[in-house]
């Protein structure tokens, strides 16, 4: 099936913010808490920019480009720091 990037954006989004609920993650520290935030914001950013790109057939496709980045500089920021290191 075709993918649909908004809503493969807002997966994420809603998978950002379904973690924020995991009662683990309310024992993490808050820089953790707050690096998730962030990327559920960033993401809804980005499924907006997708949304209204479709809608309008007008993709703004360098700000589209640049949320994209900034949320996969979140992924790897903070799974360089929280997942893929050994925790104490």
């Amino acid at each position: 099936p075709d993918l649909d990037p908004p809503h493969e954006a807002l997966q994420l989004e809603e998978s950002f913010h379904e973690a924020g609920r995991l009662p683990q993650v309310g024992r993490k520290p808050e820089e953790f808490r707050r690096w998730l935030a962030e990327a559920e914001e960033e993401t809804q950013i980005l499924e907006g920019l997708l949304r209204t790109g479709k809608d309008q057939h007008a993709l703004d496709g360098p700000a589209a480009d640049k949320v994209f980045r900034q949320v996969g500089a979140a992924c790897v920021r903070c799974h360089g720091h929280y997942r893929d290191v050994p925790q104490k």
